[in-house]
């Protein structure tokens, strides 16, 4: 696998302690240990489910107990490549799914894209591998600070709308919730009312004799 031959040596000649971001590319998220699919025997499924500490009913089917395996995975899913920097002293962050803005290497890559694509003039693939390795060089400590520091911005404004959406959401609920209290009074009140008249005319009622009486 080339991508974990490279992040291999990458850890060798990273600081101590480092701090790695990393998307979730499908090379990227090789997990260490897969959980059971519907090609896993019953008994293996089992196995499975008793090696996490995981109840299950001795007469549960296949199809059962893939369910219940189904709900716990996620809780055990752990990548291979985050466990062995995990190994070195190294900690692996993953971005949400969907989310490379969230990554300052996005707009450092952006950069070196730019620079290669204003150098290369033959569009020859030997010089655009001299151009791309000239352009990595020359990406600075600066170009870093500010990448961060825009990625931050980025992060703290999805960040606040997410905040700020969830309270319009919960305004929203509130109103809705007073409206159908508002409604329900109002139709208390005709309902009082509608018995109101009722009372009156029952009562106010003209006395009238019956003609036999007469």
């Amino acid at each position: 696998d080339v991508f974990k031959t490279w992040f291999l040596t990458l850890l060798d000649n990273i600081p101590s302690a480092a701090v790695i971001v990393m998307d979730n590319a499908s090379y990227h998220s090789v997990q260490k240990e897969k959980g059971p699919t519907s090609t896993w025997k019953k008994g293996e499924i089992q196995q499975w489910l008793n090696s996490k500490g995981i109840s299950y009913h001795p007469s549960s089917l296949k199809g059962e107990l893939l369910g219940i395996a189904k709900i716990n995975k996620p809780k055990f899913k752990t990548y291979e490549l985050d466990e062995i920097a995990k190994e070195l002293g190294h900690t692996v962050i993953r971005l949400p799914p969907y989310h490379c803005e969230y990554n300052p290497i996005e707009l450092i890559w952006a950069q070196i894209k730019n620079e290669v694509a204003r150098q290369n003039k033959d569009f020859d693939l030997n010089t655009v591998e001299l151009l791309t390795r000239e352009a990595v060089e020359n990406v600075t400590s600066l170009d870093w600070y500010n990448a961060v520091s825009r990625t931050k911005k980025i992060i703290e404004g999805g960040w606040d709308r997410e905040i700020s959406r969830e309270q319009n959401i919960d305004r929203l609920i509130s109103n809705l919730q007073e409206s159908d209290i508002e409604s329900e009074d109002e139709e208390m009140s005709f309902s009082e009312d509608d018995n109101e008249s009722h009372l009156d005319v029952e009562y106010n009622l003209p006395d009238i004799k019956d003609e036999n009486d007469m």
